[in-house]
């Protein structure tokens, strides 16, 4: 096998590496086809180009080669490469395939550590890169709602239901990404980087041989100089992207903030590490503190033919609206994002304005625009206290639209 496939393996190695905990456990195991080289004592030989690429990625990983089966010529050609100390390997007794004599059928045995399973780690869609076109498309082929009064709220909520499907299925996917301890302007070369820095010198550390101390130098200064380059690239973005979009610059600030909420939350002498109940102690502690101050009554002609029932909404006035909807908010439970709403606003408005005139005269507020998320922001004192964070909500964007368009009319 050329040596250039070794440099390939090599480096999407440490490209894995970087993208993870430093504390992970490594393993690394296969036919490396190595014949000449003398795995259990490698100052023993002369190893090839092709070897000292994979004993150069276990001294900088710190792995060990924990096979000593060998095959009918005495040579160990498939590697067991691991950072877990205890991790053994014996022939295999049940095979599934045929027994290669080159390659003898192996077992081992390896300790895993458990970890907890993430709340959500299936990929998500990324709906800032929705493909507009396509849901204008879909909702140009949709009829116009002939609305009855016993069927307008489940013609409605089936009809964000649909959108809302529309727009995720023409949105990518986007892997979980693993929480990271790096400034958000960290490239993939610079972690990859500091984490060679670091385990060089920890193995001049440990063995105070010359050669790791200058490969720690020249880690250090390329670190250093990519560094530079990585920070100066990230605040040229954030000065540019202040005209166009001001948000992007306050979460910088936010982000230098780090207002996270604690592992543990407590509230009146309770304290919890678990997320349903942490959001259980802020549920109790906000509707706890809510007073209902009585409004001051006011003079009412009662008299009067006119009422909500009696509004009419155009799908001018709806595409008004729409159109003036913040692109880059976020958007509510319904899945909904406001740039979608925004973009598609011409040819949706009369789908819309015809649903909410049917929802007015028959005084009817859906239910899948009641729903909202509530975030807690933290105001002062201590972080773990509940009592320190007050709620903001995040509306469904055609709630908000649908308020505005009633507040006008009145």
């Amino acid at each position: 096998m050329p040596s250039c496939i070794y440099e390939k393996y090599c480096a999407a190695v440490l490209e894995v590496v970087a993208t993870n905990s430093p504390e992970s456990d490594l393993l690394l195991l296969g036919d490396f086809n190595q014949p000449n080289t003398t795995w259990e004592n490698l100052s023993m030989c002369t190893p090839a180009y092709s070897s000292q690429c994979i004993i150069d990625l276990s001294n900088l990983l710190h792995l060990h080669q924990c096979n000593e089966v060998k095959n009918y010529r005495g040579v160990i050609l498939d590697l067991v490469l691991t950072t877990i100390s205890d991790t053994t390997v014996f022939p295999a007794t049940e095979t599934i395939v045929p027994i290669d004599v080159n390659h003898p059928p192996l077992a081992f045995c390896i300790s895993l550590q458990k970890i907890d399973t993430p709340l959500n780690p299936t990929p998500c869609h990324n709906l800032k890169k929705c493909d507009l076109d396509a849901v204008w498309e879909w909702i140009q082929i949709q009829n116009y709602p002939t609305i009855s009064s016993c069927n307008v709220i489940k013609n409605f909520t089936s009809f964000c239901e649909n959108l809302a499907e529309v727009i995720k299925l023409n949105s990518p996917l986007k892997p979980q990404k693993n929480c990271s301890h790096s400034p958000r302007w960290f490239s993939g070369d610079l972690k990859m980087i500091v984490i060679q820095k670091k385990t060089a010198h920890r193995l001049f550390k440990e063995t105070g041989e010359i050669y790791y101390y200058e490969e720690f130098k020249r880690l250090r200064s390329l670190c250093k100089l990519l560094t530079n380059e990585c920070h100066n690239s990230y605040i040229s973005f954030l000065e540019s992207s202040i005209p166009k979009n001001i948000k992007v610059f306050w979460s910088h600030i936010r982000n230098l903030k780090s207002t996270t909420i604690p592992f543990r939350m407590s509230s009146k002498g309770i304290s919890t590490e678990d997320p349903q109940d942490q959001c259980e102690l802020f549920a109790e502690f906000h509707s706890s503190v809510y007073t209902d101050k009585a409004a001051p009554s006011c003079a009412f002609e009662f008299e009067t033919n006119t009422g909500m029932h009696n509004l009419v909404l155009t799908a001018y006035q709806v595409e008004k609206k729409l159109s003036a909807l913040d692109p880059y908010k976020g958007m509510g439970p319904d899945g909904i994002p406001p740039s979608v709403l925004k973009y598609c606003s011409p040819i949706l408005a009369p789908h819309i304005a015809s649903y909410f005139n049917s929802l007015l005269a028959n005084g009817h507020f859906p239910k899948c625009l009641k729903t909202s998320y509530v975030v807690p922001i933290f105001k002062s004192g201590n972080r773990g206290e509940v009592s320190n964070y007050m709620p903001i909500v995040i509306q469904c964007a055609l709630a908000k639209v649908f308020e505005s368009l009633v507040l006008d009319g009145l």
